[in-house]
């Protein structure tokens, strides 16, 4: 995340990701493992609890005005015709407070993201915290949120990825990279 509240990946790492010089690497650990296994779950507890059908979403979306910005949903869910999007999370014990009280920052900019990507008004969050508790969360659109994730992506991808200057032995170098 550019707004450098992601606690599992630094800006600089991301940089790195996106400029080629290193080779994207998903974090492989117990949490995220367990996390892909666990999402049908949380998916088909979020539909015994609300109704709601999570329909899977298998594809990589683009943003038609930022192609810079992606989203992988979890799923979409068609509630009384409206697309509206689903992610699944799952989380430590320790997280429980967090999430009882609302949707942790680093979520809340990822679904506005997804929301920025997809033109989509709402979106469901559900997480299964410390295998044992369920909760869910729906979000809105924050149109400001939004234009303030653009604006700052957009900076980074134009400012860092595509446009890099660098000095070496004294000489200043600019890039740009198609």
């Amino acid at each position: 995340m550019i707004a450098g509240i992601n606690p599992w990946r630094s800006i600089y790492e991301l940089w790195q990701e996106k400029t080629g010089a290193c080779i994207p690497q998903e974090a492989g650990n117990e949490f995220t493992h367990f996390g892909s296994i666990l999402e049908s779950v949380v998916k088909e507890e979020f539909t015994r609890r609300t109704g709601l059908k999570v329909r899977a979403k298998n594809a990589i979306l683009q943003s038609d005005d930022y192609p810079f910005m992606l989203a992988d949903l979890d799923g979409t869910i068609n509630e009384d015709g409206e697309h509206v999007i689903f992610e699944a999370k799952t989380a430590s014990a320790y997280k429980k407070n967090e999430w009882e009280y609302g949707v942790p920052e680093e979520y809340v900019f990822q679904l506005q993201h997804y929301m920025a990507v997809t033109g989509m008004r709402k979106a469901y969050i559900a997480a299964l915290i410390g295998g044992n508790s369920f909760i869910f969360h729906e979000v809105r659109r924050d149109q400001k949120m939004i234009d303030d994730i653009i604006r700052m992506e957009s900076d980074f991808w134009n400012g860092n990825v595509l446009y890099i200057q660098y000095y070496y032995c004294g000489k200043k170098y600019t890039f740009f990279r198609r």
